[in-house]
């Protein structure tokens, strides 16, 4: 299964590079004509480098739910 969650990820995150590749080039563009304050460049990054990371959260999130179910739905006496 964390294969298949693998595999699924990195298709989502190479499907959405394009459309995160034309946002930084409009913040690009705002960045060259003056336009985006510092705290906008530097909030921009932020949020660009939590969508890089985002297949990480993600299997992280699900390992945990995997464990809590586990442990939910054990089957022997404690």
């Amino acid at each position: 299964m964390i294969t298949v969650a693998l595999i699924v990820l990195a298709g989502a995150w190479i499907v959405l590079i394009p459309f995160i590749n034309g946002f930084v080039g409009g913040m690009n563009d705002q960045i060259d004509s003056g336009t985006a304050s510092a705290q906008t460049v530097d909030a921009f990054q932020f949020n660009l480098t939590i969508f890089y990371y985002w297949p990480a959260f993600l299997l992280g999130a699900w390992f945990l739910f995997g464990i809590v179910r586990a442990l939910y739905e054990r089957r022997f006496p404690t």
